[in-house]
């Protein structure tokens, strides 16, 4: 059952409108740096900050563990047995400092990127569910596959993979600039004699490692790039599958019933041969992107060497500082290799980049305001109506033309015609759910609530799905124990108000009696007992069962127009008529637009409509 008319979910997001439009890197842009924008801009700023404080500290202790190696190794070419245990004392308080700083930033990362996720998960859960964007995306003929994932997987990985690369890069560029002043500084000039001209060429540690790294990061784009795409489409066929186990599991006992098993196990054999298929081309692109990255990598643990030997054997400089310009190079080579030693996590945040770019500009198109149907609206004691309403399908094809009537308040008004001539769409467009329409509609204000003809429960306990909001006692009309108890003890069931079951709701008392009152009339009382379980009761409920629960919360909710699309479809014909009588009798203010082909609601309605007049 659906409300549209509730209003939006109240999150973080909604109190920093965000807008994504123009190019790719200004949504790009625009979808990374909203949340540091928005309401949580203080704390997210001062979490930042913390974390690049303790990165920075973290570099700060590689310098010293750097500058620690220089003497211990030179205590041991020396043989100066003192100044080795010096240095060895100095190791454990390095050790700890640089844990420390380790850990303390590993945390605030850990909780920055929650809290980020936090955010744009509220954000898109709200842009997804506000307008009914979930539902209008399906009838559109393009729209992205699996949007579970990308709310749940993408967003995360967008959170994670932008904080750690940032980081990453935040410590590149300050170990660049360390590091690089130190091999910079205590490798010194290097003497190069050209045509009897002898050149002094300073930091010539820092311009092969420059040269290294800029060749090896060509090479390596050049080679990691197909993955891109690569990942983009896993992340989509892995979904797909997963779909594919997820919907057999959902119907469970129709597909056991419809002895299709085959057929299903044909469907996701095939959805995983192709995630295989594609497994395979990653895999191969991975390891030629490793062959390469694994020979730079190895490679450039030689290159310190080669260039420091000559000087050290000349004696220029002492073992420790050559262990010390070997480690040094090191650091300043990954720094200028940052591309390489990331170019997976890139093209992996890439690809989630991408989807949720596509998943973002599909629900704009979904929730698109449909100009050529208009809605107006009107105080609530006014008649609804629908003039000159055309109804077409995805694919252009008109189901219905020229739809008009009214219908007026506190009346039943019976949407008459046979099966398949639309009259579910009609229900839809009422709703502002279908987008192919063309028309006016006059909508009076008030709650309105919808009962499909198969009811859909979130997962939550029976008495928070039939009561969603607070109630008062004022709520209900005054007699309303008068007529459910008149319909329970007309009912099969003798059993009176005091030996109703104990109740299991800490809610208003009144309420409690109506509720159980309801449900005994109804035949749910086996129910009461488990009102507060939490089940997921679309599967755990039969659909007549699931039909009643849908009518009772309309009942406890008494709105002012409610629209019924074979709501008992699933009972039996006195079950079907007493429930229409005592919904009549519940809400006997509310205007009803109801499509039903059995004969029990007949003594209910007051007004006909053949939409068959109207069809195409």
């Amino acid at each position: 059952m659906h409300a549209p008319q509730t209003a939006p979910r109240s999150t973080a997001a909604n109190h920093h409108k965000v807008t994504f439009t123009g190019s790719y890197a200004h949504f790009v842009w625009t979808l990374l740096t909203a949340y540091w924008r928005g309401a949580e801009k203080k704390t997210a700023w001062l979490f930042l900050i913390s974390v690049l404080g303790f990165s920075s500290l973290q570099v700060h202790a590689s310098v010293l563990v750097n500058y620690w190696s220089n003497d211990l190794y030179s205590t041991l070419q020396k043989t100066d047995y003192d100044g080795f245990i010096t240095a060895a004392k100095a190791f454990p308080a390095l050790v700890l400092y640089f844990i420390g700083t380790f850990l303390a930033a590993i945390y605030l990362n850990a909780q920055m990127i929650m809290r980020w996720r936090r955010w744009m998960t509220d954000y898109y859960l709200s842009k997804w569910l506000n307008s009914n964007a979930f539902y209008k995306m399906r009838l559109q003929g393009n729209a992205p596959d699996n949007p579970d994932q990308r709310i749940a997987q993408d967003l995360r990985a967008i959170c994670g993979e932008t904080l750690t690369l940032t980081i990453s890069f935040y410590q590149a560029i300050l170990n660049l600039f360390t590091f690089g002043v130190i091999l910079w500084t205590i490798f010194g000039t290097v003497s190069l004699t050209v045509f009897g001209v002898t050149l002094e060429i300073p930091g010539i540690m820092m311009i092969v490692s420059l040269i290294y790294a800029l060749f090896s990061s060509l090479v390596i784009w050049k080679v990691g790039r197909p993955l891109i795409r690569l990942d983009f489409i896993q992340e989509q066929k892995e979904a797909d599958f997963r779909y594919s186990l997820m919907r057999l599991q959902e119907r469970a006992p129709e597909a056991a019933m419809m002895a299709s098993l085959s057929q299903e196990e044909t469907v996701c054999s095939g959805r995983f041969s192709i995630v295989i298929q594609n497994f395979y081309h990653i895999l191969r692109q991975k390891i030629i992107l490793n062959v390469w990255h694994n020979l730079i990598i190895n490679t450039s643990t030689l290159f310190p060497f080669f260039i420091a030997a000559p000087k050290f054997f000349a004696g220029g400089i002492t073992f420790g500082t050559m262990m010390q310009i070997s480690g040094a190079f090191r650091i300043v080579n990954e720094a200028f290799s940052f591309l390489i030693h990331n170019f997976s996590s890139i093209a992996s945040w890439r690809a989630s980049i991408d989807r949720i770019i596509e998943f973002d500009r599909h629900i704009d198109t979904a929730v698109a305001v449909n100009a050529a149907f208009t809605t107006a609206r009107v105080p609530a004691t006014t008649p609804f109506s629908l003039e000159n309403v055309t109804l077409r399908t995805p694919t252009g094809t008109t189901l219905l033309r020229g739809v008009s009537f009214t219908a007026e308040p506190g009346k039943w008004t019976a949407l008459e015609g046979p099966s398949g001539l639309g009259k579910s769409t009609l229900i839809q467009t009422i709703s502002g759910n279908w987008p192919f329409a063309a028309g006016h509609m006059q909508k009076p204000d008030g709650l309105w609530l919808f009962a499909p003809q198969k009811p859909y429960f979130p997962l939550l306990s029976l008495t928070e799905i039939l009561m969603p909001k607070p109630f008062s006692e004022n709520v209900f009309y005054t007699n309303t124990i008068k007529h459910v108890q008149k319909w329970h003890m007309s009912s099969s069931k003798t059993a009176s108000l005091d030996h109703l079951p104990p109740l299991s709701v800490p809610a208003n008392p009144v309420v409690q009696k109506q509720l159980h009152l309801l449900l005994n009339t109804l035949d749910l009382g086996h129910l009461i007992p488990e009102l507060d379980d939490l089940r997921d009761w679309s599967n755990t409920l039969s659909l007549g069962e699931q039909q009643r629960i849908s009518l009772i919360r309309i009942m406890l909710q008494a709105p002012t127009w409610i629209v019924l699309d074979e709501p008992t479809a699933s009972m039996d014909s006195a079950l079907s008529h007493k429930a229409y009588k005592l919904l009549k009798e519940m809400c006997p203010n509310a205007g009803v637009l109801v499509i039903s082909h059995s004969p029990t609601v007949k003594d209910c309605i007051d007004h006909h409509v053949d939409l068959s007049a109207f069809k195409a």
